[in-house]
C-alpha cells in the first residue's frame, strides 16, 4: 500500500512538471511575438534595413518643380539656330490686348516684340521669308514655331529667263529614308539668247532667298534636256538642265521647307523659283501657342505678337515660381456698370472699387513694377490711347494722343 502511494505521488509530480513546461513554453512564445512585431514596425519607419532603404529615400526626396512660363524667346530669319540670321532675344511679358481678347484678361501680359535694324540687309519686293521663333520653357526646353511672310511688290526678276523645278515637285512629301540625298533638278534658259541656254550659273538656297537662306551650293548646269529644245523648237536649249544633291537629314519631319533656285543669265539678270517640300513623319506637338505679326518701319524689321503655354489656357495661369506675391489687391475689367471699365478689389473679393468711368471702353490694365501705378488703354473717339493712374483711380494721365491706335503698353 505504501509502495502504491509513492508511485502515485511520483506520477502526479511528473504530470505537473510536464504541463508546467508546456505552460512556460507557450508563455515565452506569446511574449516573443509582440516584441518581434514592434521591432519590425520601428525598423520600417526609420528605413534602416537595406530592403526598405530605396523606398524610404524616394519618398523623402522632393522633386524640383520646373517653371512652366516662357522665359526666353530667340528669333532667327531664314534659317534655324545653326543657319539662320540671329535677330535677337525678344522682349517678353509685354501687354497684349489681342491675347486678352482671345483668352481673357489673365493673358494680357504675354506679348513679345523684337525690332531688328536692317541696315546691312535688303528685303527685296516679292520675296518670301521664313521666321524661326524659338521659345524656352524650363519644364519642356526649347520649342520651334516657324512662320512665313512675303514682302509686298513684284520681285526684280527677268521674265526673259525661263526655268522650271522638276524635282522635288511642289508640295512634295519626301520619304525620311531619302532625306540624306535630296535632288534638286530642272532646266533654265535665257530666251533672249538663241545660240545657247545663256545661263551663267544656278544657285540653290534653303528656306530663304539669296543672301538670307542657307546656301546649298551651285548646281551642275549644261545637263542634256532635249525635251526642252524640242518643246521650244531650239536645239540650243538641249543642254539647259541643272542638278544638285544636298543632305537634308537634319530637316525636321513634318515641317515645311522652301527651296529657292536662282538662274543667273550671262547678262547679269536673274530669275528664281520656289518649291515647297516636307519630310515624311509627325512633327512633335508644341506646348507653346505663338501668334506673330511682321512689319517694317524706319528700316527696322519688327516682329510682335504673343506667346502662351497652351496648358495655361485650360488650367489657368499659375504663379511664377520666382515671384513673392505680397499684393493684397487685384485689378480687372468688368462691364458691371454698363460698359468695360477698370475695377479693383481685395484678393478676398471685398472692397470692390470702380477706378475708371470715361465715356468709352477702358481695358487692359497692367501694374507698374513698384506697384504704385496702373497703365491701361481707353477708347477715345474711336482710337485706343494709353493712360496711367494711381491705385485708387486718381491722377489719371493720358500718355498718347495721336489719331491712331496705341497698344502693347508695358512697364520697364
Amino acid at each position: 500500500m505504501k509502495t502504491m502511494t509513492i508511485i502515485l505521488i511520483v506520477l502526479f509530480a511528473l504530470i505537473i512538471i510536464f504541463f508546467g513546461a508546456l505552460f512556460i513554453n507557450n508563455a515565452i512564445a506569446n511574449r516573443k511575438t509582440p516584441v518581434d512585431t514592434t521591432e519590425t514596425a520601428s525598423i520600417a519607419t526609420t528605413g534602416a534595413p537595406e530592403t526598405t532603404d530605396t523606398d524610404s529615400t524616394t519618398a523623402t526626396i522632393p522633386e524640383t518643380e520646373l517653371d512652366e512660363h516662357i522665359t526666353d524667346i530667340e528669333i532667327y530669319l531664314d534659317g534655324d539656330k545653326e543657319n539662320g540670321i540671329f535677330l535677337g532675344n525678344a522682349a517678353y511679358r509685354l501687354a497684349s490686348g489681342d491675347a486678352a481678347l482671345v483668352y481673357g484678361p489673365d493673358f494680357n501680359d504675354f506679348g513679345f516684340e523684337l525690332a531688328f535694324d536692317l541696315k546691312n540687309y535688303t528685303l527685296e519686293p516679292g520675296t518670301a521669308h521664313s521666321v524661326y521663333i524659338y521659345s524656352f520653357i524650363p519644364a519642356y526646353g526649347w520649342e520651334l514655331t516657324k512662320k512665313e511672310f512675303t514682302m509686298p511688290g513684284d520681285p526684280p526678276v527677268s521674265d526673259a529667263i525661263r526655268m522650271s523645278i522638276d524635282n522635288p515637285r511642289a508640295d512634295e512629301m519626301l520619304p525620311a529614308d531619302s532625306a540624306s540625298q535630296i535632288r534638286v533638278s530642272g532646266w533654265a534658259a535665257d530666251f533672249r539668247v538663241s545660240d545657247s541656254p545663256g545661263i551663267d550659273k544656278i544657285e540653290v538656297y534653303l528656306d530663304g532667298p539669296a543672301g538670307f537662306g542657307k546656301f546649298l551650293g551651285q548646281a551642275e548646269s549644261g545637263i542634256e534636256r532635249t525635251d526642252v529644245g524640242n518643246a521650244f523648237g531650239n536645239p540650243n536649249y538641249n543642254n539647259s538642265g541643272y542638278s544638285l544633291v544636298f543632305d537634308g537629314s537634319n530637316l525636321v519631319p513634318g515641317e515645311n521647307y522652301n527651296i529657292y533656285v536662282y538662274a543667273y543669265s550671262r547678262t547679269g539678270e536673274f530669275n528664281y523659283l520656289v518649291s515647297n517640300i516636307s519630310i515624311q513623319g509627325e512633327r512633335p506637338e508644341n506646348n507653346t501657342i505663338i501668334k506673330s505679326d511682321f512689319d517694317i518701319k524706319n528700316n527696322e524689321f519688327i516682329i510682335s505678337g504673343w506667346a502662351i503655354n497652351k496648358n495655361f489656357i485650360t488650367r489657368g495661369v499659375p504663379r511664377a515660381l520666382d515671384i513673392d506675391y505680397s499684393l493684397k489687391k487685384i485689378v480687372f475689367v468688368s462691364s458691371i456698370a454698363g460698359k468695360e471699365d477698370i475695377w479693383s478689389m481685395n484678393i478676398d473679393g471685398t472692397d470692390l472699387t470702380q477706378l475708371t468711368d470715361g465715356p468709352g471702353r477702358e481695358m487692359y490694365p497692367s501694374i507698374s513694377p513698384d506697384d504704385k501705378k496702373i497703365a491701361y488703354s481707353a477708347d477715345i473717339d474711336g482710337y485706343w490711347q494709353i493712360f496711367t493712374m494711381n491705385w485708387d483711380g486718381s491722377g489719371k494721365k493720358q500718355i498718347t494722343n495721336r489719331p491712331y491706335r496705341h497698344g502693347y503698353h508695358a512697364w520697364s
